[in-house]
């Protein structure tokens, strides 16, 4: 049975594994979404409202997305669903170079061509120790 660390490391590296398999197999983009409040993680499709517009400079994964893509189910339950222990503290929590520690949520997307923002996590355990993936 998994436990500290080694769960928490598990259920992300699981959560990202979840996301681009779904992403390829489904043709769509996902999102991996992480709360730093509740050390929630949640796999599903990109909600309308989290695209970005194509027409950003900065948005240099526009060319993936597909704009024909049907909105998904109001309410639609994740794909995959996870709680890191109390234990178990944040202490980065960046996407594209941004850090989003103290922001609601952190959304990192998955493409369909395999490829995804990039994502980093540090996470620290009671014992002192630490991971980054």
């Amino acid at each position: 049975r998994k436990e500290g660390m080694r769960k928490a490391m598990s259920d992300v590296i699981e959560a990202c594994q979840e996301a681009r398999t779904a992403a390829i197999l489904q043709r769509r983009t996902m999102v991996l979404t992480v709360l730093p409040e509740t050390r929630e993680l949640r796999v599903g499709l990109e909600e309308p409202e989290q695209r970005v517009q194509a027409a950003d400079p900065f948005d240099r994964f526009s060319r993936f997305r597909n704009p024909q893509e049907p909105a998904p189910a109001a309410g639609a339950a994740p794909l995959f669903a996870a709680q890191l222990e109390p234990a178990i503290s944040l202490e980065m929590l960046d996407v594209n170079f941004i850090d989003h520690l103290k922001a609601p949520a952190a959304r990192v997307r998955f493409f369909p061509n395999g490829s995804s923002d990039e994502f980093t996590i540090v996470l620290r355990g009671t014992e002192g120790e630490w991971r980054q993936l």
